[in-house]
């Protein structure tokens, strides 16, 4: 139970980073399409 927080949490923070990232560094939609359908896979 605390591991499956403890990854969900993390998959969060990495989404939120990478997604500050993306929007920082104006990727493509492609681009962006591709982090969203990795990190919910």
């Amino acid at each position: 139970m605390v591991y499956k927080t403890t990854k969900g949490m993390r998959i969060m923070y990495n989404a939120m980073t990478l997604y500050q990232t993306l929007k920082v560094s104006k990727q493509s939609n492609k681009q962006l399409y591709e982090l969203v359908f990795w990190t919910t896979s």
